[in-house]
């Protein structure tokens, strides 16, 4: 990584490159299709996979060696995974992703305590007043979503 990153520390560009890179291997290698069970959270509102979601779609039949194969549904995979909203999910990578996915796809994270806690409550606030939201969305995505996901964490299933 050092040899790309221009000196810049790796949280700038290395990380969220990274993490679509990972993803779009799954995609693309058809681990997401092959196991439907297994439920991935994808960090930082997707990274950059809004965003290059219909290239790695159209480029697809490029990874297919045999073309009797059924072609690679790179879209339907990507809308398949749950992606947390920490980091810049403002202005633009929320509305890039809910293009992508539906609202019950969404997750509150907020990479605390990676991020400090003054960000975080900026970061909080700004989801709370967005209107690329509506506040039922908005409720879901800050519990609903993930109780549903992990329903061992809802307090209904919690044992006094």
């Amino acid at each position: 990584w050092e040899a790309v990153s221009f000196e810049r520390p790796r949280p700038i560009l290395e990380f969220p490159l990274d993490a679509t890179r990972a993803v779009a291997n799954l995609a693309l290698i058809r681990t997401i299709e092959h196991y439907p069970h297994i439920r991935f959270v994808i960090p930082h509102t997707g990274e950059a996979l809004p965003v290059l979601a219909d290239r790695l779609q159209e480029l697809s039949p490029a990874f297919i060696a045999d073309v009797a194969k059924k072609p690679i549904d790179v879209i339907a995979a990507l809308r398949r995974l749950y992606y947390d909203v920490a980091g810049t999910p403002l202005p633009r990578a929320l509305p890039a992703l809910l293009q992508l996915v539906e609202a019950d796809h969404l997750l509150y994270g907020s990479d605390f305590p990676f991020t400090s806690s003054a960000a975080v409550e900026s970061v909080a606030d700004l989801l709370a007043k967005t209107n690329v939201l509506n506040e039922r969305q908005r409720q879901r995505m800050m519990h609903e979503n993930a109780y549903r996901l992990f329903p061992r964490l809802s307090s209904e299933n919690k044992k006094e």
